[in-house]
């Protein structure tokens, strides 16, 4: 089918061609030749975002998508996928959470029939989904291990295997919400049919209870007869009767009991802030110290290359003292991320960023960011203000690096292996 629309890479109207079904030629075991006809990855999505496939049906024919486009290794169209499949997760969790809400209102109004429903689709969905999405995960996680050593050599880096490498990653963290989706939902699963249980005999036992009228059973009665109030305890009694918890713990009976007091629940709730407060203390005092890992490996590469100018990296780690590598190589991720960093700037204009700098409120995050750790190294030093540019080059023909760091993971001894690098100061 071809429509007409707006092409925004050329800028013009134009014919679009948009195929839904194609073809292809098989044989069959009499090699016979026939026309096999099956729908394109347009044709699916036009099924997903109309009515024209059972909701029970959605999240199957997307996770076979998925999966096809994992084996194509077609990254960017996965991850719009695992996208979709969170989507449709979150939906199937929201609907759960109304049904809840319904039988909370009315539990006469919500039918077996739906209950039944929608216990069977979450039950299949968990049965046959989670172990499939487990596999997922793993396939994806191999495969960006794969890719993270491969970028340890610095010269087979590349822009499109950086793209695949972060599309990987964000593929990593979807599946991991989705198997997350599928605990909460199995977990709401449960309470719904606790909830709607306990709501159908109350409602049942509605029917039981006996309805008198207060004025004629007991006023007028203790008026006539004054020395019923002797017995009205026997009156009152079922009023106070509570049926145990299904937890019943008999020997809690014989040990002494005693009352909780305010200022004993101003200390636990005192006690719970405390705690929260430290874990968040915690928290940012971990992001400090890896930030100064960041900036300590970074101030060695700087003064160094500063000092002489024009360095290459081979040179720089000869230089070196036991102490400076260690704080050079802090871990082997965070050496990795700031060379990658400095190849993919190639040339770090100084001026520039601080110009963004004093026109831009920046936001402050917890991640490294080459360009704002550079500003604040340099700003602590003020013999390196007049330095204009950073440019960061390959060798191919020279000798790669080999390094040995321990893992701060395994706590395998492991090589770094990349190539060398030119490191250039330009001064004013």
């Amino acid at each position: 089918m071809y429509f007409g629309g707006y092409d925004y890479e050329q800028q013009e109207m134009k014919e679009l061609h948009i195929s839904y079904v194609n073809n292809r030629i098989i044989y069959d075991e009499q090699d016979v030749r026939r026309t096999s006809y099956y729908l394109t990855d347009d044709g699916y999505n036009l099924l997903l975002g109309t009515l024209e496939v059972e909701s029970n049906l959605k999240l199957t024919i997307q996770e076979m998508i998925f999966n096809l486009h994992l084996e194509k290794q077609s990254y960017d169209k996965a991850l719009d996928d695992v996208k979709n499949i969170f989507n449709l997760m979150c939906i199937k969790l929201q609907k759960t959470q109304a049904d809840m809400l319904r039988i909370k209102r009315n539990p006469l109004e919500y039918s077996v029939v739906e209950y039944n429903e929608r216990a069977q689709d979450n039950f299949n969905t968990l049965e046959d989904s989670k172990k499939k999405f487990a596999g997922y995960r793993n396939k994806v996680q191999s495969r960006v291990q794969e890719m993270e050593e491969k970028h340890i050599r610095i010269e087979e880096l590349s822009a499109v295997d950086t793209e695949k490498l972060h599309d990987l990653q964000e593929i990593d963290k979807y599946l991991a919400r989705a198997i997350d989706e599928y605990q909460r939902i199995l977990s709401l699963q449960l309470d719904l049919q606790v909830l709607y249980e306990e709501e159908l005999k109350n409602v049942s036992e509605m029917s039981l209870v006996q309805r008198f009228n207060l004025h004629t059973e007991l006023y007028e009665r203790v008026l006539a007869n004054p020395f019923c109030l002797e017995r009205l305890d026997i009156f009152l009694r079922p009023l106070f009767n509570k049926a145990p918890n299904k937890g019943l713990n008999i020997n809690q009976f014989l040990m002494l009991q005693r009352v909780r007091t305010m200022e004993e629940d101003c200390q636990e709730e005192a006690i719970e802030i405390f705690d929260a407060t430290a874990w968040e203390e915690e928290q940012r005092r971990r992001v400090q110290e890896k930030m100064a890992k960041y900036e300590a490996s970074l101030s060695v590469i700087l003064a160094h290359t500063l000092a002489k100018k024009e360095i290459q990296l081979s040179e720089l780690i000869d230089d070196l003292s036991l102490e400076e590598r260690e704080l050079l190589v802090p871990t082997i991720g965070i050496f990795k991320e700031i060379m990658v960093e400095l190849l993919w700037v190639n040339v770090v204009n100084i001026a520039e960023l601080r110009k963004e700098r004093s026109d831009f409120i920046l936001e402050e995050t917890n991640d490294f960011r080459l360009q704002n750790m550079l500003l604040e190294i340099l700003d602590k030093r003020a013999d390196w203000e007049a330095l204009k540019k950073l440019e960061v080059y390959r060798l191919p023909e020279a000798k790669p690096i080999l390094l040995k760091q321990t893992d701060e993971n395994t706590g395998i001894l492991k090589n770094i292996r990349c190539s060398d690098v030119m490191l250039k100061a330009v001064w004013e």
